[in-house]
């Protein structure tokens, strides 16, 4: 719980927004926070001008880890692998869904160890099962596909 917050911290400096203007209109609401850069381990302020933060409105017991952090479009993806669980927040870090749940159905999972996403869908791996599972973007279940094989991620 306690690196969630560092992985958020990077999660927004590499966001940006469409169009440069000299007028900076910011892609999510902020509050300003004088972190001086030299003082976070691993950042270099020739790299860094500006840190945005986003807390999430998570839902209870939320993360362990956070294993794999994806944007698409204005979702952010999340997922932690020891609970098994993606989640998805908007940019102003409101939960949005969780995908899936564990269990054997087909809209179910016993494990994900990765998922990925594209304008129609999203998809989860399930490497126990070994299976691909897909969702809406709301979090409907859409299908599951068996693999013939073994994956390690996308």
């Amino acid at each position: 719980m306690k690196y969630i917050h560092y992985y958020i911290f990077f999660l927004f400096f590499f966001i940006a927004c469409k169009e440069n203007k000299t007028d900076i209109i910011p892609c999510v609401p902020q509050t300003k926070v004088d972190v001086p850069l030299e003082e976070v381990s691993g950042i270099s302020s020739s790299f860094i001008d500006t840190v945005l933060f986003v807390k999430l409105q998570e839902p209870q017991n939320t993360f362990r880890n956070l294993d794999k952090l994806k944007i698409y479009g204005d979702t952010i993806y999340i997922l932690d692998e020891r609970l098994s669980k993606l989640m998805s927040f908007d940019k102003e870090g409101n939960f949005i869904t969780q995908y899936g749940e564990r269990g054997r159905s087909s809209s179910e999972y016993v494990r994900v160890n990765s998922f990925d996403v594209d304008k129609h869908y999203v998809y989860l791996y399930d490497d126990a099962s070994e299976k691909m599972i897909s969702f809406t973007h709301g979090g409907e279940f859409v299908q599951k596909v068996e693999t013939p094989f073994l994956g390690r991620g996308f």
